[in-house]
């Protein structure tokens, strides 16, 4: 991939994305799981771009109405997969804020791992 898109994918990734950890429950089970989420309204334009920018590792979801009414339609981004968001992290990681550096680390501690 070229260096100006994961560059781009990076910017937008600081601006609209989040990683974060949550306890995903599983038959009573609760275990951390880290995920991957952006979100946008009206297109899915650039999240196909950000897609492949990162090896088609994520999914894109929608259009789903929005929570207001008259509001445009909204479309998600969703990465699940531990190996996909730690390759995702690699391929953005020279690129990224300090701000979103610094969530992977927290959700990725929380995982027990550190990036």
């Amino acid at each position: 991939m070229k260096q100006t898109e994961l560059a781009w994918a990076a910017g937008f990734f600081d601006g609209e994305g989040s990683v974060f950890c949550y306890d995903h429950n599983t038959r009573g089970y609760l275990y951390p799981t880290v995920a991957i989420r952006i979100g946008q309204s009206g297109s899915k334009e650039v999240l196909v771009r950000f897609n492949k920018a990162v090896k088609n590792l994520g999914r894109i979801h929608g259009p789903y109405a929005h929570s207001q009414p008259g509001r445009k339609k909204v479309y998600a981004l969703q990465v699940n997969r531990y190996d996909d968001i730690l390759q995702i992290a690699e391929c953005l990681w020279p690129y990224l804020s300090s701000v979103k550096k610094k969530q992977f680390n927290k959700a990725f501690r929380r995982h027990n791992r550190e990036y």
